[in-house]
C-alpha cells in the first residue's frame, strides 16, 4: 500500500485483496477514479524437466527452454544437476537416476509446495572439503520433504575433508578417517 503516495508500480502478493484509485492529469485537468477493489492472482508455472547435464542456470538444460522460476514444477528425471544458488520453485520432484548436487554453503532449494525424492533420486553434496575450498550443505525448505525407499539425502564423507598430515588431522564432533570426514554428529 502507498497511503495516499502516488506510485508508478508497486509490487504486490498473490491472494491478498487490494483496494485502489487511480490519479489522472492532462490539460483538461485532474480526476480520481472511483475506488475499487482487485484480487490479485499468482501467474501460472509451467513444468520444466531436466534434459540437460550439469549447470542448473543453463536455460537449455530444461524443457521448455528456461531456468525455473519460482512459480514452476521442477522435475528431475535423470541425469546429474548441479545446483550452486538459492532457487525458488513450487515443487520439485527428484527421481529415477537421477542426482541434485548442491554445491556451496549458500545454496537452497525453498519450494512454496512439496519436495520429492523418489526411489533412485538423490540430493546430495560435492566431494569432502578442505579450508581452502567451498563448504557445502543440503538446505531445503519446503511444504513437505517426502523421501521414496530407494531414494537419499546423501551427506555422508561430504564434509570437512581435513588433512593429509598430521598437522590438520580429520578431526571434528564426526570425525571420519584420516583423508575425509563426515558433517554433523557423524559421518565416516
Amino acid at each position: 500500500p502507498t497511503n495516499g503516495e502516488f506510485a508508478a508500480a508497486i509490487a504486490v502478493a498473490p491472494s491478498q485483496t487490494y483496494y485502489y484509485r487511480c490519479y489522472a492529469s492532462n490539460t483538461v485537468g485532474d480526476a480520481w477514479a472511483v475506488a475499487t477493489t482487485g484480487l490479485v492472482s499468482a501467474p501460472v508455472g509451467v513444468t520444466r524437466t531436466w534434459a540437460g547435464s550439469n549447470d542448473w542456470n543453463e536455460g537449455t538444460n530444461w524443457t521448455p527452454a528456461g531456468v525455473p522460476a519460482a512459480n514452476d514444477r521442477v522435475v528431475i528425471g535423470s541425469g546429474l544437476t548441479i545446483l550452486s544458488n538459492a532457487v525458488y520453485v513450487d515443487v520439485l520432484v527428484v527421481s529415477n537416476a537421477a542426482t541434485l548436487v548442491l554445491s556451496n554453503w549458500t545454496t537452497r532449494v525453498t519450494a512454496a509446495g512439496d519436495v520429492s525424492v523418489l526411489s533412485g533420486g538423490t540430493i546430495t553434496l560435492p566431494p569432502a572439503f578442505r579450508d581452502s575450498e567451498m563448504s557445502n550443505r543440503v538446505w531445503i525448505a519446503c511444504s513437505n520433504l517426502s523421501l521414496a525407499a530407494g531414494a537419499a539425502i546423501d551427506a555422508d564423507a561430504k564434509g570437512w575433508r581435513g588433512g593429509l598430515d598430521t598437522t590438520y588431522p580429520a578431526s571434528g564432533p564426526g570425525a571420519g578417517g584420516v583423508t575425509w570426514a563426515g558433517g554433523g554428529y557423524g559421518g565416516r
